[in-house]
This record gives C-alpha cells, sequence and structure tokens, in this order.
C-alpha cells in the first residue's frame, strides 16, 4: 500500500494504483497547507516498525494498521507548522545508511539508528524531502546531504530541483517525487522534464538496481512528499 498526496491528482494516483493500494494522504492544521498532504512528514516506514508523529490523525494510524503487519508507534515529539517539528519525521533512511539531523525526533532518530549500519548527520532538516536511496545509492536534490553522503563513501547523483513543482513555493524538491516497491521506481511525472542527461542517469541508475522505472505521467513531476510503500 502506498501513501500518496491526495493532491498529486487523479491522473497520477490511478497510475499508482495499478502497481498497489493507494491511501490520498491529507491532513488539515498541523502543517503549512502546501504540504500538509506530504505523508513523509508523519510516517517514516522502518524495517521492523513504522514510526508515526504522535499528533497523526487515528484514522490514519488505524488505516497503516490495517495494511501492515509491523508495529505503527508513535514518536515522542508531535509535528507542528514551524520547523523544527515540521521536519521530525523527514528521515532519509536505508539499510545502508540513515540521514537525519538534531530536528529529528529522539525516538525516531534511536530506532532508525538500530535498523541502519551507519547513521549520518545533516543540515538540512527536509532529508526525505531532499533524499531518495535506490539501493544503496542516492538522489538528492541538495548539495549538503550530497557532500555527506560522498564523504561517507556512499555513491550517487544530485539533481537540480528547479523543474519539480511545489505549489506555493518557486520549487519542490526531488525525494518527495518519488517511491519504489522494491521493484519499480515510481515517479510522479516525465523524467524528461529535469532534462535529457539528468534522466538518463536516473534511468540508468534504476536499471543498475534492477528496477523498472515508472512515469505516473508526462507532466511535470510534483513533489507530493513522496510516495511512501507501507
Amino acid at each position: 500500500m502506498f501513501l500518496a498526496d491526495k493532491r498529486l491528482g487523479a491522473e497520477r494516483l490511478y497510475a499508482l494504483a495499478e502497481y498497489d493500494e493507494v491511501l490520498p494522504f491529507e491532513t488539515e492544521g498541523l502543517v503549512y497547507d502546501a504540504v500538509s498532504g506530504h505523508p513523509d512528514l508523519f510516517v517514516c516506514p522502518l524495517p521492523h516498525e513504522i514510526v508515526v508523529a504522535p499528533n497523526l490523525p487515528a484514522r490514519w494510524t488505524d488505516s497503516l494498521r490495517r495494511f501492515t503487519t509491523r508495529p505503527v508507534v508513535p514518536g515522542h515529539t508531535p509535528v507542528a507548522d514551524a520547523y523544527p517539528a515540521s521536519a521530525r519525521y523527514n528521515l532519509g533512511f536505508s539499510e545502508a545508511a540513515c540521514v537525519g539531523g538534531a530536528q529529528t525526533d529522539p525516538y525516531l532518530a534511536e530506532a532508525a539508528r538500530k535498523a541502519s549500519r551507519q547513521w549520518i548527520s545533516v543540515k538540512q532538516g527536509y532529508v526525505r524531502c531532499n533524499l531518495l536511496w535506490i539501493g544503496s545509492d542516492f538522489v538528492t536534490s541538495d548539495r549538503g546531504i550530497e557532500k555527506a553522503l560522498r564523504a561517507a563513501g556512499h555513491n550517487g547523483l544530485w539533481v537540480d530541483p528547479a523543474p519539480v513543482l511545489l505549489p506555493g513555493f518557486p520549487y519542490g524538491f526531488i525525494g518527495g517525487c518519488a517511491g519504489t516497491d522494491g521493484r519499480h521506481l515510481f515517479w510522479t511525472g516525465a523524467l524528461k522534464h529535469l532534462g535529457a542527461e539528468t534522466a538518463q542517469a536516473l534511468r540508468a541508475l534504476a536499471e543498475k538496481k534492477g528496477l523498472e522505472t515508472v512515469e505516473l505521467s508526462q507532466g511535470p513531476l510534483i513533489d507530493g512528499g513522496g510516495l511512501i510503500r507501507i
């Protein structure tokens, strides 16, 4: 099952639903409106549990529990409108390395450290928005995250986020445009909008990791807070 921002629209959500069930996600009054439907601000799946903001409405935690055998565990700190409270659960997790910072909820930080081989601290608060793990390689739209990951011995790509749409902001971020089910790498729009060279590099990276690239629309890439697989 995927959590995906309801405002991605019918075309993209229906296309994603061909691969797995989709729950169109939305909240009200917890964070600022432009990102109120971004699941990566509220939910962080880990291998053995799913950590959620303690003030995530019960209808969402109940839905998560219906779709997973993993425990759904509240973190210690609620999300709120102002940073850093809006980024408590926006962790860039993989088993190879997890990326967070001082803003990360303490329960989530501890659980992620135990589930990953390496913890990397960065100054960028919105890590998951800016970071997508493709196997053990990364794609990021933040130069600070790129520098920290390369220094720690990880390989990946930096992508200019300027073409990514996020209504209400000049642009969005690359991590918020994508998600994977372990067999496919889904994008909320067509990679051609990032430029031919970047599109080719992203397709090659997915192929290298044994993933099929799926573009949910031929329209622009939209930052919807990630396509979060539960």
